[in-house]
């Protein structure tokens, strides 16, 4: 009989913590850019704090229900037909930077790709809590999941965001992992992706450019292959100890995007390596509890809910941090927590509000 307890402590204390590392990496190395284009140096940061203070009181106010009463199936499936929506009326908006990946309204923005990925997590979860059974016979079972995650994952890749549709992609294949899907489909699935994910690269020749910058940014290092070698500037700058708080020159305007998909870059040079690796150390907490709350959930949607939710926030993050040390090609991917970004703070906060949810029960 599930009892209801007291939240995770040791989850929300490091939640806290990694809030507040970003906030003052975001102020860090947002501060000269900011001053450039408002006037202000503190502008982002500002904008930054009230994000994070809305999401805040969004995960404490999800929290506080019980997950089970929530999760229903009208709820499930009311969160997917809008993200099914606003990731249609994405494409109809005004591009920037040659994507259609927000919605805006004029001080206001909104990306469609997480409020989507965080309902795959849910849709997902549902639907293995009452099928994982069926799925471990056969993973033919499995396909109601595809008819759904397809068209959304298409969708993601239109805009285009390879990066949140590969991510998306992650979480249902450890999901389904973790349902007992035999490794078979999984050959099946690698062969398809890879062919599939040839395609994706060589019919941009944007994204060619950027495998090649990967493979060797020096070869083109004023075009595709700045941004890692910038990156790995700062990360060589930084040293042990780094060269100390606000004190790093990669922010000015070499890295072009400092406090969000780089902000590892600014920590590492700002902060070195004992701090960077603090950060890590914080998402890896993160990441024993969210299992720790995965195993001892009351129930089958529990567990497949809190894995999901987990893997969202830290593989995302390892993502961004794999990238910011060039062992993967550029992605576009915030750091969960961490980077400046409304929707995705927002997101990530409300994922970590539900796992605290689950952690306030037990069997």
């Amino acid at each position: 009989m599930a009892k209801r307890l007291a939240l995770d402590r040791i989850l929300f204390s490091a939640v806290l913590l990694i809030l507040a590392y970003g906030s003052v990496m975001v102020y860090s190395s947002s501060a000269v850019l900011s001053m450039n284009a408002h006037g202000s140096s503190s502008a982002i940061f500002i904008k930054h704090l009230v994000i994070l203070v809305l999401g805040f009181w969004l995960m404490l106010f999800v929290s506080s229900f019980d997950f089970r009463k929530v999760t229903t199936t009208g709820f499930v499936a009311g969160i997917l037909l809008l993200s099914l929506a606003l990731l249609v009326l994405v494409l109809f908006m005004r591009p920037l930077n040659n994507t259609y990946r927000w919605i805006r309204y004029g001080m206001f923005s909104f990306q469609p790709s997480e409020l989507a990925k965080l309902a795959l997590i849910l849709f997902i979860a549902r639907f293995l809590a009452k099928k994982s059974a069926d799925i471990k016979k056969s993973g033919v079972n499995a396909i109601p999941i595809l008819f759904v995650a397809i068209p959304i994952l298409i969708l993601i890749m239109i805009e285009p965001d390879i990066g949140t549709g590969l991510t998306s992609l992650f979480i249902i294949i450890v999901m389904l992992f973790a349902a007992g899907m035999s490794l078979w489909y999984y050959v099946i699935g690698a062969v398809i992706a890879s062919g599939a994910f040839y395609y994706i690269v060589i019919g941009s020749n944007y994204r060619v450019a950027r495998m090649l910058a990967f493979l060797d940014p020096w070869a083109d290092p004023l075009g595709y292959g700045f941004q890692p070698i910038q990156s790995m500037i700062a990360f060589g700058s930084g040293g042990l100890f780094g060269t100390g708080l606000a004190k790093g020159t990669q922010k000015y305007f070499y890295l072009p995007t400092p406090f969000t998909d780089f902000i590892y870059s600014v920590t590492g040079e700002e902060l070195g390596f004992v701090g960077s690796m603090a950060l890590v150390a914080l998402f890896l907490i993160v990441l024993w509890r969210g299992m720790r709350i995965a195993l001892r959930a009351p129930n089958d949607l529990g567990k497949y809910l809190a894995l999901g939710l987990t893997v969202m926030i830290v593989g995302q993050a390892f993502i961004n941090i794999s990238v910011a040390i060039t062992l993967l090609p550029t992605k576009g991917i915030p750091l969960p927590l961490v980077s400046y970004g409304g929707t995705s703070m927002l997101i990530n906060l409300v994922a970590v509000g539900m796992l605290l949810n689950i952690s306030r029960y037990t069997t």
